[in-house]
Order: structure tokens, then C-alpha cells, then sequence
């Protein structure tokens, strides 16, 4: 059969771009659709010095109601650590799992881990991994259960180890690591 084709103008299958009328209040590092319509946007330290000195201006994450008209739809919350490089995903439940993040600025992943609960808007802390991970791939498995793989360890090097993150088994949380045969990538690019 011949390809569909694609029907000119219809706004919910084309989509818009717009520019909005209010700025971001940090720098984005990534975004995450939570299950409410809002988006989890993270922020960190935002790979400033300063900002990971602790204070008010640090650590920090956005809840984003997209269909807000102004800044009023930004909420600026404030987490316990510094999540700048992170990894996120969704989870089954629609909590986002937060993994790593910045230790320090020798550029030195973090072992923490955070939940994010869209219907309580709370943060979290979970169970912290075995070591860092700055810039780690985080990959929901056809199980539902987390893999972490790659990113900055505590040493600094590549972390070269995975770890399953799940919420199913007795004590719910990380597992023990699993060591590849090769240095991978930052953010390796990974898909069940």
C-alpha cells in the first residue's frame, strides 16, 4: 500500500512553536513530561561554582505548567543536593527517578538518588548507588525496574559498572553493580 499522506494544517498532529513571553529562571538541563502535563525541568548547580556552595540559589529544579500564560506557571523548588548532569526517568507508578549528579566541581558524579512525586509535589531521597554517575544513561527496562550505566564516578574516571535500580524487591532500591567489558561513552545512548 502507498505511504499515508500527511494532512496540511491541522494543529494537534502538526504542532506550533512559539516563544514564550516570560524566561526560564534557571538553565535547563533536561525535561521530563510528568504524568500530570507539567514538566520536571532540572537545573542543578547549573554548572556554576557558586550555586554549589549551598544557599538559596542552589540546587534547584522547575515544575513547568505548560499551559500557564505567564511565570506564574514556573514553580522554583530547591532539592537536597546538586543534580546538575543528572539522569531522569518515569517511572511505572509516574514518579520521576532522578540519578547522580554533580559531587563537586573536579567533575566528580554523585551517588544520589531522588523521586520525584508529581501528585504530592515532593522530593524524595531514595537509596544512593554504589558510586557516582555525572552524565549517566538511565534506561527503564521492559520490567520496569531502572538501569544506570556510565557516567563520572567518585574517582572521576568513567563509570564502566551498571547498577538496576527496583521498587518491586524486598527493601526497594539499587542492586549490586555489574562491571562491563569496555569504557562506555558519557550519556551513552541506550533503548530497550
Amino acid at each position: 500500500p502507498a505511504p499515508k499522506q500527511c494532512i496540511d494544517k491541522i494543529p494537534h498532529l502538526d504542532g506550533t512553536w512559539r516563544v514564550l513571553s516570560y524566561q526560564m529562571p534557571i538553565n535547563p538541563i533536561s525535561a521530563t513530561v510528568l504524568r500530570t502535563g507539567e514538566v520536571l525541568i532540572v537545573a542543578g548547580s547549573e554548572n556554576h561554582l557558586h550555586h554549589h556552595q549551598g544557599g538559596a540559589a542552589s540546587y534547584r529544579a522547575v515544575i513547568w505548567d505548560p499551559t500557564g500564560v505567564d511565570a506564574s506557571s514556573l514553580d522554583v523548588v530547591h532539592v537536597g543536593y546538586d543534580i546538575f548532569c543528572s539522569g531522569t526517568v518515569v517511572l511505572a507508578d509516574g514518579r520521576a527517578l532522578i540519578v547522580g549528579g554533580t559531587n563537586d566541581y573536579s567533575f566528580t558524579g554523585s551517588q544520589h538518588t531522588l523521586i520525584y512525586d508529581p501528585i504530592t509535589r515532593q522530593f524524595n531521597q531514595a537509596q544512593a548507588m554504589a558510586d557516582g554517575r555525572w552524565y549517566p544513561s538511565i534506561t527503564v527496562l521492559g520490567d520496569g525496574r531502572v538501569m544506570a550505566f556510565s557516567g563520572l564516578a567518585l574517582s572521576g574516571s568513567t563509570n564502566r559498572t551498571t547498577q538496576i535500580y527496583s521498587l518491586s524487591s524486598a527493601g526497594a532500591g539499587w542492586g549490586t553493580t555489574s562491571r562491563a567489558p569496555f569504557t562506555p561513552p558519557l550519556y551513552p545512548r541506550l533503548f530497550v
